[in-house]
């Protein structure tokens, strides 16, 4: 008798069911897909953010550039004593014309400001800058090893007349997202003044 009841206690014994270990394994997933999907919304608005914050800075240096052309002017003038020129020479090419329909720009190169201006419209739009990895620099190199990067840049200025010593600088990044796909940019805006006079 005591042999049947230890058989019977045996036969018994409580496990694991099927139903218990598919809740287990939920609750196992479930408290790893949530971190992971945290972690890549995460990289995506980092990544994103990186975008956006070279664009601007893209941008700024469009205007930065311009602005020190400007200044060169002056200096330049002030150097050679020839007195009042054109506050605006050498990207007088960048003005933008209000009775054409189509935007103007131009493209500057920061390792080459004063370089012969590139003019690009809607028909030969802006080349895209290229990055050296090695310096850290986006700049329009005639290099070829030298790899294009996602971002173009067109500057241009808008003059009036009535304004003789005012302008505005308009610098525009655009670039293709790596994430979302589709085409984003930014647009700097900056008053120049003819600081001189």
């Amino acid at each position: 008798m005591f042999y049947k009841k230890l058989q019977k206690n045996k036969s018994h014994k409580k496990g694991f069911t099927l139903i218990e270990t598919m809740v287990a394994i939920s609750i196992l997933l479930i408290s790893i897909i949530g971190p992971l999907e945290i972690a890549s919304k995460g990289l995506f608005s980092a990544i994103y953010a990186k975008e956006e914050i070279t664009a601007f800075y893209l941008a700024q240096e469009g205007v930065e550039i311009l602005k020190n052309v400007r200044d060169s002017n002056y200096l330049l003038d002030a150097y050679t004593a020839t007195g009042n020129s054109d506050w605006l020479k050498d990207v007088n090419d960048c003005v933008l014309d209000p009775a054409q329909s189509k935007t103007v720009g131009c493209i500057v190169d920061p390792t080459n400001p004063l370089q012969e201006i590139v003019i690009c419209d809607e028909s030969d739009k802006c080349p895209p800058l290229k990055f050296d990895e090695a310096s850290g620099i986006y700049n329009y190199s005639s290099d070829s090893s030298i790899p294009e990067s996602k971002f173009t840049r067109t500057v241009y200025i808008e003059y009036d007349p009535l304004t003789p010593n005012e302008a505005t600088v308009v610098s525009k990044v655009a670039w293709s997202s790596s994430l979302l796909g589709n085409q984003k940019s930014t647009t700097l805006t900056a008053t120049m003044f003819n600081w001189q006079r």
